[in-house]
């Protein structure tokens, strides 16, 4: 087998499994019991064979670095980026993606304690997603000398996929491409997780005002 065909192979398995279990870990899950953790987290522990997978590949692990200034002001940044896609996708016809079987879902537990929604929201979910997204899955796609451009592509389509919001797929996903921007910038993952601290409890914010 050649290496190009074996590169693609690894690839393709490791994306589909993590694809699909974003997908169907709701489903399952919410089919046994209402659930304490959101949906993603269900998602991300069912994707734990294929992050274990993920960690035999990549040498040396994704590493975090010291904040700097600079860092802070690439968040600042990143929020006013996502402040004006807001305001643009508010100004355009939405795009409705229907999904019956996640519309009928009950509402999971989590949503209903504040406590537990913060701590996953703004600590257990960016941390745990990061990581994974642009830890561990972007250094095996550098690893397989993927372009930036398709390994940008391919991380920010399963980050927006993998929350299963249709109505947050294209600011999911521009969210993705600005984290995985600041990955590549600074060389850490602590860039892309303080932005990803900041944008979710500022939504968590605004939301419950």
């Amino acid at each position: 087998m050649s290496q190009t065909l074996t590169k693609v192979l690894n690839v393709s398995v490791i994306l589909l499994w993590i694809a699909a279990s974003a997908l169907f870990a709701p489903f399952l899950v919410y089919q046994w019991s209402s659930s304490l953790l959101p949906p993603y987290i269900w998602s991300i522990l069912l994707q734990a064979p294929a992050i274990a997978l993920l960690c035999t590949q990549v040498s040396p692990k994704p590493k975090f670095s010291r904040p700097t200034i600079r860092m802070g002001v690439a968040t600042l940044l990143g929020l006013l980026i996502m402040a004006g896609t807001y305001f643009i996708l508010a100004h355009v016809p939405p795009i409705n993606i229907s999904i019956p079987w996640l519309s009928s879902l009950p509402r999971p537990l989590y949503i209903q304690t504040p406590l537990l929604m913060w701590l996953t929201a703004c600590l257990i979910g960016p941390f745990i997603e990061e990581y994974l997204y642009r830890g561990l899955l972007v250094d095996f796609m550098q690893k397989q000398e993927i372009t930036l451009i398709v390994q940008a592509i391919i991380s920010s389509l399963l980050f927006s996929v993998l929350h299963l919001n249709s109505h947050g797929l294209i600011p999911l996903f521009i969210m993705g491409l600005l984290l995985f921007s600041l990955r590549t910038q600074f060389k850490s993952l602590t860039a892309p997780l303080i932005l990803h601290i900041a944008y979710n409890a500022t939504l968590l914010a605004l939301f419950q005002i």
